[in-house]
């Protein structure tokens, strides 16, 4: 062991104790030391390890840095056998340059006291293998730029308490390959300027035992009480004869 002071007078505040790696290395000197600078103000206690750095504490382990703490290293690693607690008196930055990975085996809870913002530059992918559920107590606003696709294997159920308005700025599309069922009290359809209902097979309206019919072959009433009460360019009642079609409307009579 070497214990001796650094040069004269520059370093008069400074002392070390230095241990020479044995055997000592050919192209280079190996040593641990333990460096004491006594510089009013700028007192430094520095430890160099020349290769590993342990320290063992068979209990608690503290240290308290009243300033600053910067750790340089290249590799990490971090093993808690129970309990992990951080708290960061103000701001929090971390930065990842590369991938950042974290498992969590069991619940993993977070909670924001104000507002969140999430910047994705590219892609985000979120993967639920069982149930999801959010529970929002005020408003939802997503604003989509370009084209919002939903992709559902199974049925979809949408319940809504109160009132329900969808805006479309131009065209509005259904493609069902199957049927619709709309089941309400009432029905209003507006339109600024023409109503169109189109079918390969026919149209039906039907209000208790009456029905009108549409389809290729003309205009079907069933009905016991027929009411002529036209005052337009429709057809009236006289226009049409009992067991034949005329204008492409018969009446069939229970």
């Amino acid at each position: 062991m070497i214990c001796q002071a650094h040069k004269l007078p520059s370093k008069k505040n400074n002392s070390y104790i230095r241990t020479a790696s044995t055997p000592a290395y050919e192209d280079s000197l190996g040593y641990n030391e333990i460096n004491f600078d006594d510089t009013k103000e700028n007192e430094l206690l520095f430890i160099r390890a020349q290769r590993d750095y342990e320290i063992y504490a068979k209990h608690n382990f503290t240290m308290d840095v009243e300033n600053n703490k910067s750790v340089k290293q290249t590799n990490k690693t971090d093993d808690v056998k129970n309990n992990f607690t951080q708290t960061v008196g103000n701001n929090s930055d971390r930065t990842v340059k590369a991938n950042d990975i974290k498992t969590v085996t069991k619940e993993e809870v977070h909670t924001v006291k104000e507002n969140k913002l999430q910047n994705i530059k590219k892609d985000y992918t979120t993967i639920v293998q069982q149930t999801k559920r959010e529970f929002i107590e005020q408003d939802v606003v997503d604003e989509i730029k370009e084209v919002l696709h939903t992709y559902i294997e199974g049925d979809v159920t949408d319940k809504y308490l109160e009132n329900f308005f969808i805006q479309v700025g131009k065209e509005m599309g259904v493609n069902l390959e199957g049927s619709l069922h709309i089941d309400t009290s009432s029905v209003k359809a507006e339109s600024a300027t023409t109503t169109q209902i189109e079918a390969t097979e026919g149209i039906s309206l039907k209000c208790g035992g009456n029905t009108l019919t549409i389809d290729s072959s003309g205009i079907h009433f069933n009905t016991s009480n027929f009411l002529d009460n036209s005052g337009s360019d429709g057809v009236v009642a006289n226009m049409v004869e009992r067991e034949k079609v005329l204008k492409g409307i018969r009446f069939e009579n229970e």
